[in-house]
C-alpha cells in the first residue's frame, strides 16, 4: 500500500480476539501478517500491566480507547495501524470506552470509518 492520499486505495484488515494471550500476539505481530494486512484489530490484547501498554513492533502504530488513560481502565480493543499508511490519510475519532477504537481514514475515493469493538457478551 502506499502512504499517499490518491493512491490508498484499499485496506486489507485483520481481525482477532487474543484472549490475552502474550504468545499469540507476539506470533502475530512477528509473523509475515506486517507484509499482507494494513490493519490488525484486537480484542484482548496482551497488556504489561507495569506499564498499561500493549506490545507491539516497528511496524505498527498502536491506536488504543480514546479515554485509555482517564479512565484508568484497561483497555480490551486495540487497532494496530501499518506504519505503510502515512498518518496524513488516518485519524483517531474519540469515543469515551475502553472497548472501542475508532479510526477513519482518508483517500481521494473517499472515507472509511473503522469500528473496533469488545463486546464481552454482556452487552447488545
Amino acid at each position: 500500500m502506499s502512504d499517499t492520499p490518491s493512491t490508498l486505495s484499499r485496506l486489507c484488515i485483520w481481525q482477532q480476539n487474543l484472549n490475552k494471550s502474550l504468545a499469540a500476539q507476539l506470533t502475530l505481530l512477528n509473523g509475515p501478517i506486517a507484509a499482507q494486512w494494513d490493519i490488525v484489530a484486537i480484542q484482548e490484547p496482551t497488556i504489561d500491566h507495569r506499564l498499561c501498554l500493549t506490545k507491539a513492533n516497528s511496524h505498527w502504530r498502536v491506536v488504543y480507547p480514546t479515554h485509555k488513560f482517564t479512565l484508568d481502565a484497561t483497555p480490551r480493543a486495540v487497532t494496530l495501524v501499518n506504519t505503510k499508511i502515512s498518518t496524513n490519510n488516518w485519524e483517531q475519532i474519540p469515543f469515551p470506552s475502553k472497548d472501542v477504537v475508532i479510526v477513519k481514514f482518508r483517500s481521494a475515493q473517499g472515507a472509511c470509518t473503522l469500528i473496533n469493538i469488545y463486546n464481552d457478551s454482556t452487552h447488545n
